[in-house]
């Protein structure tokens, strides 16, 4: 092994927290109780707030995560081209707290946006419940192991797929109640497409 690979090696997991610092601070104020799901953009904020107030399904996923060790931020990067309408990626772990992103495509109105988040942040939830995902790795692991795929590397859960439906729905006809949504159990298993990479 080369000094090059060696140096980089080490410096991988402390790059990986810096960022997820480094997002903390970059991170818009989220209102409406959001508290441990963080928008980088003003338009996050406003999906977040929309989904609170539209969905009881999405606020129950919100009060979910804040009660994990789990931190999201919402990234709607207009410049990224994926061909998926969002995906989730593990950031780095620190100080007893893990650090994710949600990728949002911002090409679409806030409704669809809306549900693609809460799909996304469904699957926040489920890595909340597995202490073990403590790595982009990790996750890719957890999604070979518990999830659904349709193509290669790509995972999808039962469970997301649910709440997207739900979420869709009390957008669309708001209702005075919901479905509980999955919780972060330890063995929780579970359309937008969750890859191996989840970027």
């Amino acid at each position: 092994m080369t000094g090059r690979v060696a140096r980089s090696i080490v410096r991988r997991p402390f790059f990986a927290v810096l960022i997820a610092w480094v997002l903390c601070l970059l991170a818009w104020p989220v209102s409406a109780g959001a508290g441990d799901v963080r928008a980088l953009q003003r338009r996050g904020t406003t999906l977040l707030a929309k989904g609170i107030e539209g969905s009881r399904t999405f606020k129950l996923l919100i009060d979910a995560i804040a009660q994990s060790d789990v931190v999201v931020y919402v990234d709607l990067d207009a410049f990224d081209e994926r061909k998926v309408d969002g995906s989730l990626r593990f950031l780095g772990k620190g100080g007893g707290t893990r650090f994710l992103k949600v990728w949002l495509r911002s090409r679409r109105i806030d409704d669809e946006m809306v549900v693609t988040l809460g799909h996304e942040l469904q699957h926040a939830l489920e890595v909340a419940g597995d202490p073990q995902v403590v790595s982009q790795a990790t996750l890719a692991a957890f999604y070979a192991r518990k999830g659904q795929s349709d193509k290669p590397a790509r995972f999808e859960t039962r469970a997301a797929q649910q709440v997207a439906l739900r979420i869709r729905a009390e957008l669309s006809r708001p209702r005075r109640g919901a479905e509980g949504v999955a919780g972060p159990t330890r063995t929780t298993s579970g359309r937008s497409e969750k890859t191996v990479t989840k970027t």
